[in-house]
């Protein structure tokens, strides 16, 4: 599980993900090839605006997507907020 937060003038936002989900690990390992960043469930990382772009066009394109997800990383991107992922 990942939790996942950003803070803004409005306040933290938080939202859970579950990295065992097949189009979140997918949206992972997209992320990892494209970037080298790497959301590891176990440790602590940063979602930048233009890795947030790279998940939500990754998860649109998908045949269920996760649109609490996409919609929470549209914010951080509008807001230009960097996306703290913590692992458990």
């Amino acid at each position: 599980m990942l939790r996942l937060f950003y803070h803004s003038a409005s306040g933290t936002k938080e939202f859970s993900l579950d990295a065992d989900d097949p189009s979140i690990a997918s949206m992972i390992e997209h992320l990892r090839g494209k970037t080298g960043v790497y959301l590891d469930p176990y440790a602590d990382s940063r979602l930048y605006p233009a890795h947030q772009a790279l998940c939500i066009a990754f998860l649109r394109s998908q045949s269920a997507p996760h649109t609490d997800f996409i919609a929470f990383l549209q914010e951080a991107a509008a807001l230009d907020e960097v996306v703290h992922c913590m692992g458990d």
